[in-house]
Parts: structure tokens; C-alpha cells; sequence
């Protein structure tokens, strides 16, 4: 295992080739500050070796900065008394980790996890939560190694029998025999090779692998405990080496380590030296959260700042998520919230593991979702390391906006129901062709719809306004008045506009046509459909249109919706904002029942950022650079896709190095909580944060192209400015009578 200060010292010695009576030391402090002495009669400057360290430690950022840096030369080495100080020995024990002054922090085979599962007390579900998670990563297309570290309490060789005494393919051996003789006996009789197996589990598209801590326990393996000594592994690397040949031969993604609980010389091997990762696991009691905090303390003493805490068995009721909601409160850790998961009896009953029914691997679905997360956070690190993410953040926006329509206002529009639609935030809707959007005509037909979009104009306030006129008449005149200024170049809607003895009949007959099917949107491929089409005609019920008469404006929109229940072939909908509905609250008591809220979903707001970023470029870095082909993967959606740019742009959690909310999570949460915040405002916020990255950037989130705490500042400064500062509110594209 090569630790960041050996790291350090290799790279400067490469650089500047350094001769004999010139080294270079390099010292990191508790708080992460890394100081270099350099004896050299080369001509460096400090500048050089600035720009030397920031470039080898940004993908380390979050827990390093750059310290003190001098330079001398050798003759001023010899004046000064200045000599090379001998480090300590590699090995860290609970002890070694009381004092915050004795940091040993270590960044192991660089690109493998390497995640310890820890509880303090036993029986709390540890093993089981590896084994699903494992599992889960697995399904998800990884290589995982399961390492079993519970010495004194093994299980898995249990579990896992059938693979382990396999003829072809299962082991000789465990762990603990290939320590011992290796370590102790100083002999290597039992090869790597033999220690580990294929788990051949079903319907993954990855693979598990697992080392046992033995085949078999008997008393020539607690004899073999009793004589290895945990110092000796860490000081001659052991574990450095395996996990250095296997990631290589059997091309790992991620090692689990199954930690035996409590505060033992294998639990600090396991904490303290061999994981960049650790998963608490707790049972939600005092004894078990006091603990925890006492390891906490130690783990980020050694230097691993990467943890999170699952909260498992949990009684699946209110009460039983409030107690471990507030005995979660009592731990001394930066994260906002529990990883939990509840009790599930099938696991209790179950005589094989992993169990893989969707309401077991339900529990710990966020759990393996957090680690993959944490690997995708640590590949953009990389991504975006060597001046691509100022090279990227110039032209992360588009300079025009984008709309996108809401997808529950696709569903509105294609449905059948008369209800009026009130919604917050409404946008990109165009007249056109929406064969792409069917409306199901109950006999197993979809039949493709025309949208016809109409507005405030004065002529449509007149026929909305205008007493005892009946349904037949007032729906053929707004058609033709929205089709006079349809726009788009299409044959039928022109018939509609040109016809002079326009009526119902006429309009039937158009639509039921071939010649009404004829597309020439552009962007969308011509058809015929023998089964006609459906004209849908949308209307907002504006302010404007309320200002006179609007309780005769109420009763036509409530003639229309009937004229709309009796006509199969066109449809009036409705639309309104929901302050026009809290102002005129009396008038909309006729509606009651007939209107509907608009629900924006997580996946509009993904649309809506994928529309307006330069997604092309941050793809190409992703295809170009990713180890794992992941993305040349058949089975991958573009969506997944998309996503991922939308990750390189925002960040996938909050916190690079804590279990937190999602950043889509936390801004679609934002959005719902403040119901008359629109995308466009959300969209300039973010170019704003963009702007600020540019001019100073953020090296505590270096996965990403733009801080959260950025974006956290400019929605909360946005929201703090008076109405007249902000952007125009903006509602769906209608065509200008």
C-alpha cells in the first residue's frame, strides 16, 4: 500500500531526478496539510513545486491542501544541520489511532474500493448487509472480491460451503492459513490461487468472488490465530499485495470486508490500514451508538474520512424509525440522515444468502446505490482532473433557453377525462403533431392527436365572454379563430381556417380523413393512419380572460367540457394557474371536482437540465476515459447516459466524502417545496454558480463541475431577491392572435 506522503516524495523524486546527497521529505499533518522539504541544487522554485503537488493531489483534495514548502540546497542542508527524518513503521493499531497527531493516512490501489463492514457489538446484521449489497453491486455489472475478516466468529465458509469445497473451482484453504505461512512460517506452500472462489451466483451481470477466513474450522486454525501477528501483516503489506494481484487477475471493481466487530487487532487491521471506505453497522441502542462514536473518532484520527452509518434492524413502524431517527442524532458524524434498513423476517428464516427477493434486496438498495455512487464520485474526480473541468465549465450551458413539456401534461392532454389541469410552472408546449403521444382509443387502437393551442386574444375573450351561445357554435368558432393563427404548415388546419361554412359536420369529416394525417412537422416522419385523428384544443384561463364576465367565461368552459364528453374525435382541455384559482375561488366552486394539480416529477427536472447543458462534450470525456466501458454498454439507456453528464455537471450527493441527500434529490425537494419557483430560475441560479466556479474554483468537489455549496448560495441569495429582480415568470408557448 503506497501511503500519499510516499506517493508525494516518489513523483518529486522522478521529476527532478534527483543525485545523491539531495532528498526530499514530505510530512502530513493531522489537519491533512502536506509540507515538503526539498535539498536540491537544481533551480526549483516553489511555484514549480506547488503546481507538482496540486496536480497529484487533486483526486485527494477533499482531505488535503498544500502546507509549507522549502528548499534548500545541499550546501545550506549541511550549515543548517538538516537531515532526512525516519518515518514510523506502517502499522496503526486503536492505540496509535487515540492521538490525532499520529495520521496515518492511506491511499491504497489507487481505482479499487476497498470497504470494511464494521459494527461495534455483534448481531446487529453486518455479514447479512455485505452479502445483499455485494450482491446488489454485482447486478449492477461490478467485480466484487468478499473478504472474511471475522476471525474469531467466521461464517461465510458456512454460507458459501457449496462453492468453497467445489473440485474445479473452490479453495484449499482460508485467509488465515495463507497468513500464517506465509507471515510466520515464512513459506509459501499454499498459493493465492487457492484461497479463493467464484460464488456463481445467478442473474448478476458482474461477478462475486470470495476469500474465506478458512475451509474449515478446527483447532490447528485457532492455534494458526494465536501465532499471526496483525503488525506484522501491515508492515510487510500483505494485504497490499493481494489486493494489488487480484485487481489485476480478476479485474475488481471493489473488495468488502466482512470486520469483526468490537475494538481487536483485526478490526484496526481492517479500519485503520487496508480500507479507503468503512460502513458502520448498528443496532438502534445506546450501547451500540456509544461505541460507534468512540470508532468514529479513531477512524478519522487514522485519516480515513470516507464512512457512513447504516442503522439496520429497525422495527418496520413510526415508532421504530423514531427512536432510530433519534439515537442516529446522538453520533458525532457529518452526515444528515441514516442508511436504514428494517427488519425483515424472511432474512431470519432464510437458509441461503444472499436472499434476492425484491422486498429483501429493497433494504439495502440505498446502501449499494451510496457505494456505487461513491465509485462513479471518485472516476469524475479523475475525469475532471488536468484542467478539464475549467475547459469544460466555459461551455457547460446553452446560451438560449430550453423548454421541455411536462410529462403529466402529455398524460392530460392524450386523456379522455373533462378536467381542468391548475398548475404552477407550465412550458415548451407547441401546436403540432403528437403522434409520438397517442391517444388509446379503448379498442386497441392509439390514435396519434393534433394539438391546437389558443390564448387571451381579444376574439377568444368575445366568444368565452358571449352569453346563450350554444356549444355546437362556440367550439367551431374558437377552432377556426386558433387555427387562423396556427403557425405551422399544415394542410388540414389551413382547410379549417379557409372554410367559411365551417361546421361541425364539416370538421368531423376533416379529421376522419387520410388528409388530415398528413405530417409535415418537420423533425417528424410523415404518416397515414387509416383510423383519422383526434383535433385536442387547450386553453388557459388566464387573468386577462377572468377580468370581465368571468362567471360567463365559467359557464362556456363548463359547456365545452360537456361538448367535449359527447365528440369522439375533439376535445377541449383546460389549463390555469393556481394563484388565478386562489383569487377567484368563488367562481372556480363550479369546477369543483373537474380540476386537477399538475405534479412535476424528478425525471422533468432531469429532462429540463439534459436540454440546456453541452451534453455532447461531457459524453465524450465519459465514453473516452471510462475503464469500465460502462458506457459502451448495449444494455445502458441513453438516459443513464444523460444522467451521468447531469453528474459531472451538479455532483451525484451533496457531500463528495459523507452518505447525503442526491443533488437531483435535493433540487427537485426545492422545486416542491417552493411550488412558484420555475425552471428558468432555477437555470439561471445555475449558470450564475457556474459563472462564480469559474473564478474561483472549488477544490473540495472536485467530482464535479459545480460546488453544492455554490449552488446551495445562489438559491438561497435567489430567493431572498424582491420579485421585480427576478426573471420573467413564463407559461406554455401559445400562438399570438
Amino acid at each position: 500500500m503506497v501511503r500519499i506522503w510516499e506517493k508525494l516524495e516518489q513523483k518529486i523524486k522522478q521529476e527532478y531526478e534527483l543525485a545523491e546527497g539531495e532528498w526530499v521529505q514530505v510530512d502530513v499533518s493531522k489537519r491533512g496539510k502536506i509540507h515538503v522539504t526539498l535539498v536540491t541544487d537544481l533551480d526549483v522554485t516553489k511555484e514549480n513545486l506547488k503546481n507538482l503537488l496540486e496536480k497529484e493531489i487533486e483526486p485527494y483534495s477533499q482531505k488535503y491542501q498544500i502546507g509549507f514548502l522549502d528548499i534548500y540546497s545541499v550546501k545550506q542542508s549541511v550549515e543548517f544541520h538538516l537531515t532526512k527524518q525516519s518515518k514510523k513503521s506502517g502499522y496503526c493499531s486503536w492505540s496509535d489511532a487515540v492521538s490525532p497527531g499520529s495520521q496515518n493516512s492511506v491511499e491504497q490501489n489507487e481505482g479499487l474500493q476497498v470497504i470494511s463492514f464494521y459494527s461495534y457489538k455483534g448481531g446487529v446484521g453486518r455479514t447479512i448487509a455485505l452479502l445483499e449489497t455485494a450482491y446488489l453491486m454485482a447486478a449492477a455489472g461490478r467485480r466484487i472480491l468478499i473478504l472474511d475478516l471475522d476471525i474469531e466468529a467466521p461464517s461465510l465458509h458456512n454460507i458459501f460451503c457449496e462453492q468453497i469445497h467445489d473440485k474445479e473451482s473452490g479453495v484449499n484453504g482460508g485467509i488465515i492459513q495463507y497468513m500464517y505461512e506465509t507471515v510466520v512460517q515464512k513459506r509459501e506452500s499454499l498459493s493465492l490461487e487457492e484461497i479463493f472462489c467464484p460464488l456463481n451466483l445467478k442473474d448478476i451481470s458482474g461477478e462475486i468472488f470470495l476469500i474465506p477466513a478458512v475451509k474449515k474450522i478446527d483447532s490447528e486454525y485457532i492455534y494458526q490465530i494465536g501465532q499471526i501477528q496483525t503488525q506484522q501483516i501491515q508492515e510487510q503489506d500483505i494485504f497490499g499485495k493481494i489486493f494489488a494481484n487480484l485487481a489485476d487477475r480478476l479485474r475488481l471493481d471493489a473488495v468488502l470486508i466482512d470486520t469483526r466487530a468490537g475494538f481487536n487487532p483485526w478490526g484496526s487491521l481492517s479500519l485503520l490500514a487496508l480500507s479507503n471506505q468503512v460502513i458502520f453497522l448498528a443496532y438502534p441502542n445506546t450501547e451500540n451508538m456509544e461505541g460507534l462514536n468512540t470508532a468514529f473518532e479513531l477512524v478519522k484520527n487514522a485519516g480515513n474520512m470516507r464512512y457512513a452509518v447504516a442503522v439496520s434492524q429497525i422495527v418496520a413502524s413510526d415508532e421504530g424509525k423514531i427512536k432510530a431517527d433519534r439515537l442516529f442524532q446522538s453520533l458525532k458524524i457529518d452526515q444528515e440522515q441514516p442508511i436504514t434498513i428494517y427488519y425483515n423476517q424472511s432474512i431470519a428464516l432464510s437458509n441461503m444468502y444472499p436472499v434476492t427477493t425484491d422486498g429483501v434486496l429493497g433494504e439495502y438498495k440505498e446502501l449499494a446505490d451510496y457505494l456505487l455512487d461513491n465509485e462513479r464520485m471518485l472516476r469524475n474526480q479523475k475525469l475532471l482532473a488536468d484542467g478539464k473541468k475549467r475547459e469544460m465549465l466555459e461551455t457547460a450551458f446553452l446560451q438560449e433557453t430550453e423548454q421541455i413539456v411536462i410529462r403529466q401534461l402529455i398524460f392530460f392532454i392524450g386523456s379522455e377525462g373533462n378536467t381542468i389541469l391548475k398548475y404552477n410552472y407550465l412550458s415548451g408546449l407547441k401546436n403540432g403533431w403528437f403522434p409520438h403521444c397517442s391517444i388509446y382509443a379503448g379498442d386497441g387502437r392509439n390514435i396519434p392527436y393534433y394539438l391546437l393551442m389558443g390564448n387571451d386574444c381579444p376574439e377568444c375573450v368575445d366568444l368565452l365572454t358571449m352569453p346563450e351561445i350554444h356549444e355546437d357554435c362556440l367550439a367551431v368558432k374558437l377552432i377556426r379563430l386558433f387555427a387562423k393563427h396556427d403557425q405551422l404548415d399544415e394542410q388540414f388546419v389551413k382547410r379549417i381556417a379557409s372554410c367559411e361554412q365551417l361546421n361541425m359536420q364539416k370538421l368531423s369529416d376533416m379529421l376522419s380523413s387520410e388528409v388530415a394525417l398528413e405530417n409535415n412537422t418537420p423533425g417528424i416522419e410523415k404518416q397515414v393512419l387509416e383510423n383519422g385523428t383526434v383535433l385536442v384544443v387547450l386553453i388557459d384561463i388566464s387573468e386577462q380572460l377572468l377580468e370581465k364576465h368571468k362567471e360567463q367565461v365559467i359557464r362556456n368552459v363548463i359547456k365545452l367540457l360537456k361538448y367535449s364528453a359527447l365528440k369522439n374525435r375533439i376535445r377541449f382541455k383546460f389549463t390555469v394557474r393556481t394563484d388565478v384559482v386562489e383569487r377567484h375561488q368563488k367562481s372556480f366552486q363550479a369546477l369543483k371536482g373537474n380540476i386537477r394539480e399538475l405534479q412535476t416529477e424528478k425525471e422533468d427536472l432531469q429532462r429540463f437540465l439534459i436540454k440546456n447543458i453541452h451534453k455532447e462534450q461531457i459524453l465524450s470525456l465519459l465514453r473516452q476515459n471510462d475503464p469500465l466501458d460502462y458506457w459502451e454498454d448495449e444494455t445502458k439507456s441513453l438516459s443513464q447516459i444523460e444522467k451521468a453528464a447531469i453528474d459531472i455537471l451538479l455532483g451525484i450527493r451533496k457531500s463528495g466524502i459523507t452518505y447525503s441527500q442526491s443533488v437531483i434529490d435535493y433540487l427537485y425537494q426545492f422545486m416542491q417545496e417552493h411550488t412558484q419557483y420555475e425552471y428558468d430560475r432555477l437555470l439561471q441560479c445555475l449558470k450564475r454558480a457556474a459563472e462564480k466556479e469559474l473564478a474561483q474554483s472549488d477544490a473540495h468537489d472536485s467530482d464535479r463541475l459545480i460546488s453544492f455549496h455554490r449552488i446551495e448560495q445562489e438559491l438561497e441569495a435567489d430567493l431572498q431577491q424582491t420579485p421585480d429582480q427576478r426573471i420573467p415568470k413564463k407559461v406554455h408557448s401559445v400562438p399570438n392572435c
